[in-house]
């Protein structure tokens, strides 16, 4: 057998060398992506944070937006004789910062009676005085039905004010009860007071 040269490996040598390296690298590799699996999983979780805020201040702007366009009626009425029938006089007026469209108002007397008005505009600002004669002795189904979770003042006697408002939301003003907005792109099946 010949005498090696110093700083010349064998075969098995290098092999052994290269094994080790193939190790180191593969360790380093896994480190790696055990590193970056980490970091793009934190990536993740704050993308899915951005995506939870950006939908917060969606419906934050949406329902601002809402507010900023909704008309607050507020009605009142009176039993009036007048023009030699039974009448009764109803003054409402748009307390709110939008236009009332479409706007129909209807009530129940002391008797039963019913009248309404409907296809109306009311501005915002705007006040109206209307005297509606009593029509029939039924009104529309679920027209002065209260909202779940709330029930009718007392007294014998209701006024409703049905709107839309320009962003199409259908709003019910009922007497002495919140402002009941509903709108088509909810997925809540409209209430029956929505189709008077």
């Amino acid at each position: 057998m010949q005498p090696r040269d110093a700083g010349v490996m064998t075969w098995s040598e290098a092999a052994t060398v290269a094994q080790v390296v193939a190790a180191v690298a593969l360790i380093v590799s896994a480190l790696y992506l055990r590193s970056s699996a980490k970091e793009t999983k934190a990536l993740a979780m704050q993308t899915k944070a951005l995506g939870d805020d950006t939908k917060a201040l969606a419906v934050e702007e949406q329902l601002d937006r809402e507010i900023r366009y909704r008309p607050h009626v507020v009605a009142t009425m009176q039993h009036t004789p007048i023009r030699g029938g039974e009448y009764w006089r109803v003054r409402m007026r748009n307390v709110g910062v939008g236009p009332a469209l479409d706007l129909s108002v209807a009530f129940v007397g002391n008797r039963g009676e019913f009248g309404s008005r409907r296809s109306l505009v009311l501005d915002a600002g705007e006040a109206l005085q209307l005297d509606i004669r009593t029509e029939v002795l039924t009104h529309p189904e679920g027209l002065f039905n209260p909202p779940p979770g709330f029930s009718m003042p007392g007294g014998s006697q209701y006024l409703v004010v049905v709107c839309n408002d320009v962003l199409g939301i259908r709003l019910r003003f009922l007497d002495g009860l919140p402002p009941e907005p509903w709108r088509a792109s909810s997925g809540v099946p409209a209430p029956p007071w929505t189709k008077w």
